[in-house]
């Protein structure tokens, strides 16, 4: 039987405990009264009209806590919800997040600053919808842990965008310079070309460094942690 179930029965009990306990006492009072002579079929049909008003309202008193049991029950399991998409999608766009910080640079496009300009304006949305995940996140959920957790790796992330803009605005300003080189001048736009290809390189290194091996720690402890909360909720929901 649920925990709700066995609150249900206890109160049953006291209320019909106590709707036979006031019935008896009833009985003696009016037998007292009447000198304990034989009760005359009056007597019993007032008795009896006494003892279905106690019935009457014993079955009303339990359906009454059945229903506020079940909003209670109801209330509980909204909240789990609340909380679970709460983790889920902050989940969701904190790593669709990192992943485009990792991979999400278009190396095939890099020469074209336009192609650049379309990236960071896609990293743009993607931190500004992760940080509105991130609010409900700290709104709903209550564990430290997972608070403490979800802020570090969020700052993490965001000091690995930074990085990834600067190194994106320093490949931008070598295609300018090579746009802006003379064509005949084939010495100075080979210079560009191997500045520009550095410049990648260095990015892709930090993908592996920076932007991967320093926050891949705290993505496998705070996923571990996500991943314990929500089978606590779902175990919680069960015995309601």
């Amino acid at each position: 039987m649920t925990e709700s179930g066995n609150i249900i029965s206890n109160w049953m009990l006291f209320i019909l405990f106590a709707a036979v306990a006031g019935a008896v006492q009833y009985i003696i009072f009016y037998f007292r009264e009447k000198g304990k002579n034989l009760a005359t079929k009056e007597d019993v049909a007032d008795i009896t009209r006494k003892m279905e008003a106690v019935k009457q309202q014993f079955t009303n008193d339990t359906e009454k806590l059945k229903n506020a049991l079940a909003i209670l029950a109801n209330v509980q399991t909204s909240v789990a919800s609340v909380e679970r998409n709460a983790i889920i999608d902050f989940n969701k766009s904190l790593f669709s997040y990192l992943n485009l910080i990792r991979t999400g640079l278009p190396i095939h496009d890099s020469s074209s600053n336009e192609e650049l300009d379309k990236f960071l304006k896609r990293l743009e949305g993607m931190r500004q919808h992760t940080q509105q995940d991130l609010i409900l996140f700290n709104l709903f959920i209550k564990d430290r842990t997972l608070l403490k957790e979800s802020a570090e790796l969020y700052t993490k992330a965001l000091a690995a965008e930074s990085e990834l803009f600067k190194d994106i605005l320093a490949v931008q300003a070598i295609n300018s310079e090579y746009q802006r080189t003379d064509k005949a001048d084939i010495e100075a736009r080979i210079r560009k070309q191997r500045e520009h290809k550095a410049q990648l390189e260095q990015i892709i290194s930090k993908q592996t460094q920076t932007y991967t091996d320093q926050i891949h720690a705290f993505e496998i402890s705070f996923q571990n942690h996500c991943r314990k909360y929500i089978y606590r909720l779902i175990e919680l929901g069960e015995k309601v």
